[in-house]
């Protein structure tokens, strides 16, 4: 008897009927089971296709994305110990891809997972072929996901999108590094938020209010709150007056520019996306974000070699180059010379 298979997503190539000879092309497809078995080379040219849609900033640029880390999710069920192997063997040499490309598309595609579960749409893996061929479904879906960029602000209307609890691994490498925090101006508005400064600005108070000082040590980290340069040039203004002693921002890498006053100072780029927490009663819920995140230590006489140790776990450190020597102009020594 022949064996059954599952209707054929659009997304993916007709497997051929068991009365037709084998084609070269497809042979690789083996039905063993109720469904095709995926073999590497099927995972492969699903994958590579994808990721030579998503190579835009488009929103169709943005499906293309899930769908190869939904491939990608397959791959590593599939291949468990050899994925990195498969990765490396099927992918080398790709354009514009590699295994920090991989890393990001499986990560999206898992946020957008999320979002289905919150939702309450179906989503095991024949819904979520079923979805990525319907494309005005998969579309709406997407835009909803693009908008949000994060469940947990999007599904509790208590904490808006800005609302955010630094990880508890996060705050301790600052600890270490500061000694006490006296200041936090990006403090969490919930009640339910642990205290970890004696002066705290929520956004009611807004810390970069020009009233609200920031004294001693303090953690800056405005997330996504808008653009971050304001919070750049109000933690260089508190530290010239004297009032700020020493702080260290937390900002999201590659979002924008930054004043160049700060590159004096040693900085720390984290390996990956920081894990942030966000409250839903009274519960700590992690939720990984878009991007790695940038660390400036900003001090008078920072500490680099303690600042590097403290942050070693989740970020690589470097430090400031020293400035250029200010040497004389050839001319100037020629006319010093004549004037011997």
């Amino acid at each position: 008897m022949p064996t059954e298979q599952d209707p054929t997503p659009a997304l993916l190539p007709c497997l051929p009927n068991a009365e037709e000879p084998e084609n070269k092309i497809i042979k690789t497809f083996a039905v063993k089971s109720k469904r095709a078995k995926k073999t590497p080379e099927t995972l492969e040219e699903q994958v590579r296709t994808h990721h030579q849609h998503a190579l835009g900033r488009s929103v169709e640029a943005g499906l293309e994305r899930v769908m190869a880390g939904f491939y990608l999710t397959l791959a590593q069920v599939e291949f468990k110990r050899t994925y990195l192997k498969w990765l490396k063997t099927n992918f080398q040499g790709e354009f514009g891809f590699c295994i920090r490309t991989a890393q990001r598309y499986v990560d999206e595609y898992q946020r957008f997972v999320e979002l289905l579960r919150t939702l309450g749409v179906p989503h095991t893996e024949e819904d979520l072929r079923a979805l990525f061929s319907s494309q005005s479904e998969f579309r709406q879906l997407y835009a909803e996901f693009a908008i949000s960029r994060s469940l947990a602000p999007a599904a509790d209307p208590q904490f808006g999108p800005n609302d955010w609890l630094t990880s508890v691994k996060v705050l301790a490498a600052a600890t270490a590094t500061l000694g006490e925090i006296e200041c936090d101006p990006c403090a969490s508005s919930s009640p339910a938020a642990k205290r970890i400064a004696a002066i705290e600005y929520g956004v009611e108070q807004n810390g970069l209010d020009a009233s609200n000082r920031w004294p001693g040590a303090a953690w800056v980290a405005p997330g996504h709150r808008g653009s971050f340069q304001a919070w750049c040039r109000k933690t260089l203004t508190e530290f010239h007056s004297g009032s700020l002693q020493s702080a260290i921002l937390c900002l999201p890498l590659g979002e924008g520019s930054f004043p160049a006053d700060l590159m004096q100072f040693p900085f720390a780029v984290s390996t990956a996306p920081l894990t942030v927490d966000y409250l839903k009663d009274e519960e700590r819920i992690p939720c990984a974000l878009p991007k790695r995140s940038l660390f400036i230590y900003v001090a008078a006489k920072p500490d680099v070699d303690r600042f590097a140790a403290a942050f070693s776990d989740i970020a690589v450190a470097f430090a400031p180059l020293p400035r250029r020597l200010a040497l004389p102009r050839p001319n100037a020594l020629i006319v010093d010379e004549h004037a011997r």
